[in-house]
């Protein structure tokens, strides 16, 4: 079994899912794979990565409204967080 470790860059601008799938696919053509097992590492602080089918348009969508739940781009405006973390909360 041959093993290859070349990097694949993905440039982002903040928040937001990015769709790799042709990227990866043409990058796999250039190393001449055609099965295997791909594992991906992020070299990052605080990376995400979702693979997922993507069936449907509406997974990201879904997926975006998720993240935005469960960590939204405002400030929290919960009086505990304030006290706790010692900010004044903002009017």
């Amino acid at each position: 079994m041959r093993q290859a470790t070349p990097l694949f860059r993905v440039e982002t601008r903040g928040r937001g899912l990015v769709d790799n799938t042709r990227p990866v696919a043409d990058w796999l053509t250039g190393l001449g794979a055609r099965e295997g097992l791909l594992t991906p590492f992020c070299r990052h602080t605080s990376p995400s990565l979702v693979v997922q089918a993507n069936a449907s348009p509406a997974v990201l969508t879904d997926l975006e409204a998720a993240f935005e739940r469960l960590a939204p781009e405002a400030p929290p405006q919960w009086r505990i967080f304030f006290r706790t973390v010692g900010l004044r909360q903002a009017r």
